[in-house]
């Protein structure tokens, strides 16, 4: 049952079909998915003759890259559990999350290594792993021997990863052998299933080898998507002839801004998701690149997808309704996931309880391609609920489904915006109205004190009507409007950071 028998599949049944192309280093680089499954075997080996064995935890620190995939195929090879740590993660966050973990080894890239040098709890550890030469390192591409895949029951952790922490502590979410196998199956709902995938997102990349799709690897900074180089992305769209892009929103709307629909002409398919999708990107998108389908997902850390709508089913009637106040079109949830509407406080009782069409309330998702739980239970208490057999995780969101069956997100429970003063103020349904405003680059409704007050980021050069703003929502009763940075998650540079907001918007105040 261990995940990586997937890629050994494709090995047998694609054996030269392109894996991974890599644009990140000085020269692209192109591995087969047989060559792929050579270097992961080889990997394992290395990591196996170092001591590691099956359930060991090993942290992963390197940027998206063939030798990342590699070293993390070779991980699950050898049995052991990949503990994926962003870099982009808050340095507390990261202490604290290996504090818990307790890793018995590093591997990275050499940026990654030193890095860890840096962080108390990897510092210590002894057994150290590098996609190359490194002082102090096993390079695991050294090896000539192969391992055998390690056998796995479908329970076992395969990867731990941290959740963005944008709205408290990260918690350390334990993905199965089994759960992932049913997650890369959901995703191939939203994803495309064939062609060359530009993936941006470490999970989508995986699912892409595990079905067969050959997927680019930018060279571009991925930490920072929303300063990302456009100019370069789209050279490699086009030097890969990639018909397909899997990115998040801050991404994408760099691509807006500069003169490449020639070059992307043989995408087909633009995939957004790890933040709001609003729908005027959509609209943008669909403008420049009239030939493509564009596919806004929703889903999270602990449950990837649970809903997707593509550009085609969005009617005038839901452009209208996201203009005047009814939240952001999520669309139909996926197979593979059960969704249910409770309402607040949110209980395994409320669960029983018929909700009606467009009752908004928490949403709350279960299925096979749901995460169950967070390592030692830290974070069930608040995000689980356990019916029967059935684990329902709390998404955070609050929403609605339509008649139609689909989800609207109208805000997140207990946000800073949320329940202002009834539903007319959940902050996506401001935000998502907004969003068709020009000049305006972002827009987040919040509270500071009794006040309902509206942040609003400009584009460049694009003076903001204040008075303009309000008449486009009249609605929403704004007592104020600011003209500020909006900061977001450190992740996909889309997601509204509204603590850090809360601060932003209470330190202006301050100053009148």
């Amino acid at each position: 049952m261990n995940i990586v028998e997937l890629l050994a599949v494709q090995a047998r049944a694609v054996p030269g079909r392109a894996a991974l192309i890599d644009r990140t280093g000085r020269r692209p680089c192109r591995l087969t998915f047989a060559e792929l499954e050579r270097a992961t075997a080889h990997a394992a080996a290395a990591f196996r003759a170092a001591g590691l064995r099956a359930g060991d935890r090993v942290a992963v620190i390197h940027p998206m890259s063939a030798g990342l995939y590699v070293g993390l195929a070779g991980l699950l090879r050898a049995g052991c559990v990949a503990v994926v740590c962003d870099a982009g993660a808050r340095r507390a966050d990261l202490e604290r999350c290996c504090a818990i973990v307790e890793p018995r080894a590093v591997f990275g890239s050499a940026a990654g290594l030193c890095y860890a040098w840096s962080v108390p709890q990897l510092a210590r550890v002894r057994h150290r792993f590098a996609s190359g030469v490194f002082p102090g390192a096993v390079d695991i591409r050294a090896g000539c021997e192969t391992q055998p895949i390690a056998a796995r029951a479908s329970g076992d952790a395969a990867i731990m990863s941290f959740t963005s922490g944008s709205t408290g502590v990260p918690k350390i979410v334990v993905r199965s052998h089994g759960l992932l196998r049913a997650q890369f199956a959901a995703t191939r709902e939203v994803a495309p299933a064939d062609g060359i995938d530009l993936a941006t997102m470490p999970l989508v990349l995986l699912a892409n080898l595990a079905a067969g799709v050959t997927s680019v690897i930018p060279g571009v900074d991925l930490r920072r998507p929303g300063r990302a180089d456009a100019e370069r992305l789209a050279d490699d769209i086009a030097a890969t002839k990639a018909t397909s892009i899997t990115a998040s929103p801050a991404l994408l709307e760099r691509l807006l801004h500069i003169d490449a629909a020639e070059r992307l002409r043989t995408l087909t398919t633009i995939v957004s998701g790890g933040a709001p999708v609003m729908p005027a990107l959509v609209q943008s998108l669909r403008g420049r690149f009239a030939w493509a389908t564009v596919v806004a997902v929703y889903g999270s850390t602990e449950a990837e997808p649970i809903a997707a709508v593509r550009s085609g089913e969005v009617d005038p009637a839901d452009i209208a309704a996201m203009r005047s106040g009814s939240g952001l079109l999520a669309g139909i949830p996926v197979r593979a996931a059960a969704v249910r509407i409770v309402r607040a406080p949110a209980d395994a009782s409320g669960l029983a309880q018929p909700v009606e069409a467009n009752d908004v309330g928490e949403i709350v998702v279960a299925g096979a391609h749901v995460v169950p739980g967070y390592l030692a239970g830290r974070g069930d208490a608040e995000t689980k609920l356990r019916a029967g057999d059935t684990v329902w995780h709390r998404t955070g969101d609050l929403g609605y489904v339509d008649e139609r069956g689909r989800i609207w997100l109208v805000g997140r429970a207990g946000s800073a915006g949320a329940n202002l003063c009834g539903a007319a103020h959940e902050p996506l349904r401001v935000e998502s109205a907004l969003s068709f405003e020009p000049g305006i680059a972002r827009a987040a409704l919040a509270r500071v004190g009794a006040r309902r007050v509206l942040a609003l980021e400009p584009r460049p050069r694009a003076p903001i009507d204040p008075a303009r703003v309000r008449a486009a929502v009249p609605w929403a009763a704004i007592d104020d409007v600011r003209i500020v940075r909006i900061p977001v998650d450190r992740r996909h540079n889309a997601k509204v950071d509204a603590p850090a907001l809360a601060r932003r918007l209470r330190a202006h105040a301050r100053r009148g």
